[in-house]
């Protein structure tokens, strides 16, 4: 069969991955919408901005709160053309799959130059559930993995030092970082990679300065094309990285960033050494349930890509950054971003290195098929004939239990991300439409990062998480507890209602006069988050006197004190997959 059609076959197995995806969401939710609450914040900066209400959550204002701007960019033309931003970012979402499984099929075919195995590997990334999961939520992942898998493809294709194409990979991978900022590691790669290449296997046709020389362009230009991103984060946030970033590092306290922004020694010891041992581990167990026989045939793979296929007469893979960006991305993440695990939010933390995985398995399968046939001929005799049997049944073998893992991933995953969309469905998005029909159109509402509440109620937020409010990540960065700075950034503004789940910031929600609940929306556990309930209180400052401790209100103010304040107590969590919302006095 031509390319053509090999493609069109793997695109096909896309959508239906896709279509169940939907019918997954359909069937929990009720309708189509998001799994992740930072979906919503993308579609709330991609409104403001086009609406001319500036990059911010809150209109008229402009911070660095997205952790992908370029996803966000693509989310505005998307609201630009349609207005719907759900059904914009799927379509998206679902042609951002496409190109990923159109880099695949190319990727392995430079490298094994053999159709059959890019077939195989564009059909099982066609259906991978990571894949998938990102380009159905609406996040800027599915961006980043087409862009990173374009940037290597072009690394391999174009890896000579004097063909000027080779520079369309750094400019991808700097894209790519634009969508998602781990995905700088893998420039990182393909700069070790371009040193390994020129060193072991091309050190005979090359002199030193005909390979560093393109590495030090190589390394400018990257910086070049992310400077109007750097500035625009050092002017509108906390420094070079998107307020997202700094949030999740000041709040989990772990990783590099973290370590010498507090001075915690501690933590910066453990980030060179145990996080990043534990998130690799992390990463293979995730993968090994994905796809158990893929995974064991991806340690032939590993080492078919390090010792044998680059060093071959005529090959047109002379690289090593496929292996080389499955050692180096876990080990790399897990310094300096072991918030962001592997498991979380469907995998799309490590989407952009799930592909190389698949392409290690697909070689490994073919690879040990290969070899296995080999070692029974010579030992019983046979030609080469009877050879080539034994090894196309042990591929078709391989092949037939590889798939049956990754449709036995992909029904699982499916059932997850419905409930998810459920979940966010049936908590936040319900309350941001309650608030803009029940409470004033000047509230202002202090949210813990409220994508959706921001998006559906239509009113100011302040965000508690520090996406939006650099001022709480700087006091955090001083070593200011996290939920005192809540309470005295709140006490600041003063703003009139809170939307926290009751659960996020107990000593501020649950001894403090100050929060009266109205409204609470509730969900059965979803199975990634955990996600249950939220809650919107109204905040009675005239109840509030100073607290002692920073972060707690006085005993005498709960149940009638001395001020007249209460706390109406929490009813028990709602059973699993139950949903309810119910409203105050």
């Amino acid at each position: 069969m031509k390319p053509r059609t090999h493609l069109m076959i793997a695109l096909a197995v896309m959508l239906v991955a896709v279509g169940y995806y939907l019918l997954r969401e359909q069937a929990a939710a009720g309708g189509f919408g998001f799994p992740l609450e930072r979906a919503w914040l993308h579609a709330q900066l991609a409104r403001n901005l086009v609406l001319g209400n500036g990059f911010g959550i809150t209109p008229g204002t402009t911070v660095s709160a997205s952790t992908g701007p370029l996803w966000t960019l693509l989310a505005a033309t998307g609201y630009l053309i349609s207005g719907d931003p759900v059904f914009a970012s799927k379509v998206a979402g679902v042609l951002l799959i496409g190109v990923s499984v159109f880099f695949v099929y190319n990727l392995v075919r430079a490298i094994s130059n053999d159709r059959r195995e890019a077939l195989f590997a564009a059909v099982v990334t066609a259906s991978l559930p990571k894949l998938t999961w990102a380009g159905m939520a609406g996040v800027e992942s599915s961006l980043a993995v087409a862009l990173v898998l374009g940037g290597v493809v072009a690394h391999v294709l174009y890896n000579r030092p004097r063909d000027r194409r080779q520079y369309l990979s750094t400019v991808l991978f700097a894209l790519a970082a634009m969508a998602r900022p781990e995905c700088a590691i893998f420039f990182v790669v393909a700069m070790i990679d371009r040193v390994l290449a020129d060193t072991l296997i091309r050190w005979r046709e090359l002199a030193g300065w005909e390979w560093l020389v393109p590495v030090l362009v190589h390394v400018a230009l990257f910086v070049g094309v992310l400077a109007p991103l750097l500035y625009f984060n050092e002017r509108n946030g906390l420094g070079l990285f998107p307020n997202t970033l700094y949030a999740h590092v000041f709040r989990s306290r772990s990783g590099l960033l973290a370590a010498v922004a507090l001075r915690d020694w501690g933590e910066f010891l453990r980030s060179l050494t145990v996080r990043p041992f534990d998130y690799a581990v992390s990463l293979l167990s995730v993968s090994l349930r994905d796809n158990p026989p893929l995974f064991i045939l991806g340690s032939f793979g590993f080492l078919r890509l390090i010792f044998s296929d680059p060093y071959g007469p005529g090959a047109r893979y002379r690289s090593f950054i496929v292996p080389l960006s499955v050692v180096v991305f876990p080990l790399a993440m897990g310094a300096f971003a072991p918030f962001a695990r592997p498991e979380a939010e469907g995998g799309t933390y490590v989407a952009s290195v799930a592909p190389f995985v698949l392409v290690l398995g697909t070689v490994g399968l073919y690879g040990a098929a290969k070899y296995a046939a080999g070692i029974f001929g010579e030992a019983r005799r046979m030609g080469r004939p009877a050879e080539m049997v034994i090894e196309r049944g042990l591929v078709w073998l391989f092949m037939l239990l590889a798939l049956a893992a990754q449709a036995r991933s992909l029904w699982y995953s499916g059932r997850i991300y419905g409930r998810e969309v459920a979940v966010v469905e049936r908590t936040e998005v319900a309350l941001g439409k309650w608030i803009d029909m029940n409470l004033p159109q000047d509230a202002l509402l202090a949210v813990d990062g409220g994508g959706a509440i921001a998006y559906f109620s239509n009113r100011p937020v302040l965000d508690t998480s520090g996406a939006a409010s650099p001022e709480m990540l700087r006091a955090i960065r001083r070593g200011e507890p996290f939920e005192a700075t809540v309470f005295r950034v709140l006490r600041a503004v003063e703003p009139d209602y809170a939307v926290f789940r009751p659960d996020r910031y107990p000593d501020v929600v649950a001894k403090s006069p100050l929060f009266d609940e109205i409204m609470r929306a509730g969900a059965g556990t979803g199975l990634a988050s955990g996600f249950r309930e939220l809650a919107i209180y109204r905040l009675e400052w005239e109840l509030y006197d100073e607290p002692e401790s920073g972060a707690r209100g006085s005993e005498g103010h709960r149940d009638g004190g001395p001020s007249g304040g209460h706390v109406r107590s929490l009813e028990p969590p709602a059973p699993a997959d139950s949903s309810s919302v119910r409203e105050g006095m």
